[in-house]
């Protein structure tokens, strides 16, 4: 009977512990979308991920102003490229 209920604690045990490991994991995940949130209200300029290949959404912005958002930033990276192209014709 013991053994029994021994098994039965540590299935809870364990269990219990998975549960808690979602739950901070889930708060995380809320705490990084509310940041980002927060950053896209505060800051004109796109959000980039971590690697800066993708555009993240603006979160907390509505669809126009959003693609907008996108718009402006690729005319923004093509001006970049070409002064860079002048910068590099001057150099010869």
């Amino acid at each position: 009977v013991f053994d029994v209920f021994k098994r039965h604690c540590d299935i809870h045990l364990i269990t219990s512990i998975y549960a808690d490991i979602a739950k901070q994991r889930r708060t995380k995940r809320l705490e990084r979308k509310q940041k980002l949130a927060v950053l896209a209200i505060n800051q004109p300029e796109i959000l980039y991920r971590k690697k800066r290949v993708k555009q993240t959404k603006r979160v907390g912005l509505g669809k126009k102003k959003r693609m907008k958002a996108i718009e402006n930033a690729k005319k923004d990276r093509r001006k970049k490229t070409i002064k860079k192209i002048d910068e590099d014709i001057d150099d010869f």
